[in-house]
């Protein structure tokens, strides 16, 4: 279970500079209002395309309230699709070729 924290940047830099050490860096990225749908992952062998798999994100979306019960924080589920699945052939072709 994560716990929100509000603090100062210098704070959570000083208090993150492990992960800083040896080149490490901070990635900003904008938040993506269609998170809720979910995200993709793309599974590769060398540069060949495997399979996929659909999964909810629970742990970036607004904390659930109280009565929601404790299965509402543990992580969505995962679906797995074949490498020729005709919804992901697109992602497949740019995965492949790029």
């Amino acid at each position: 279970m994560s716990l929100e924290q509000d603090m100062r940047l210098e704070d959570f830099i000083a208090r993150c500079a492990g992960y800083f050490a040896s080149s490490g860096c901070m990635i900003d990225q904008p938040f993506q209002p269609r998170l809720a749908e979910g995200m993709i992952r793309c599974y590769l062998a060398h540069d060949e395309v495997v399979g996929f798999a659909h999964q909810l994100i629970r742990g970036l979306m607004p904390t659930p309230s109280a009565d929601a019960g404790p299965e509402a924080s543990l992580p969505g589920p995962r679906v797995m699709y074949g490498a020729a699945e005709p919804g992901f052939e697109p992602l497949r072709l740019k995965m492949e070729s790029e």
